[in-house]
């Protein structure tokens, strides 16, 4: 018989490798990432320090950086994120509509804001 400690260290450990795994798998492709947000994103946000297009807001949206660096960032709360039409205060819709991104793109941009992290 095997000790019930072993099987639930052993299946905890089994979860967080996989899951692990599963992040680098889905994150192979920053530099796509990279890529569709210089063409999609770099309109309103600062995307990257070589940036050649400057943002056409009044207030530019938020910088990668800046977004990455945030405690509540993460690969899903992002993914919701640029899913997501997004509203003022008044009820227009703000400057980032929802974005015609398949779901790929929309994993290797996200990708690519958490490679982000560290840097603002």
């Amino acid at each position: 018989m095997v000790p019930r400690g072993w099987l639930v260290g052993s299946g905890a450990w089994l979860m967080t490798s996989c899951g692990v795994h599963a992040a680098e798998e889905s994150c192979k492709d920053v530099q796509y990432g990279a890529d569709i947000a210089m063409q999609v994103c770099a309109t309103c946000h600062i995307v990257a320090e070589n940036q050649k297009t400057v943002p056409t807001l009044k207030e530019p949206a938020p910088k990668f950086t800046e977004i990455a660096s945030r405690p509540t960032s993460s690969a899903q709360t992002l993914r919701t994120f640029i899913e997501t039409t997004h509203w003022d205060r008044t009820g227009f819709p703000m400057q980032m509509p929802r974005l015609a991104l398949n779901p790929e793109q929309v994993d290797a941009v996200v990708c690519y804001i958490l490679s982000l992290r560290g840097r603002s």
